[in-house]
């Protein structure tokens, strides 16, 4: 299984920062440019994500990094938006 979200807020050293940075996900909220090259099926993966933001939430717990307290769907919304996975 692979994490959708990173929200990693506390990285300690150039390897995280480097890494991460790589991946687009140093000290914020995001989709990891990485995690986008494992999508075989992106019209299919594209309508999951549309459903997850059909529902109603607040929160959103990571498989990486800090909890996403308050606000969370619309943070889950920008990210997408920014790896260009669906458009306004």
């Amino acid at each position: 299984m692979r994490a959708l979200c990173f929200n990693l807020l506390e990285n300690r050293g150039l390897g995280s920062w480097i890494i991460l940075n790589l991946l687009g996900t140093y000290n914020r909220f995001a989709i990891s440019k990485f995690f986008l090259k494992f999508c075989t099926d992106r019209t299919l993966f594209e309508r999951s994500l549309v459903r997850i933001l059909d529902e109603d939430f607040d929160n959103v717990v990571m498989g990486h990094g800090s909890v996403a307290y308050g606000g969370a769907k619309a943070k889950l919304k920008d990210a997408i938006m920014e790896r260009g996975l669906l458009q306004k």
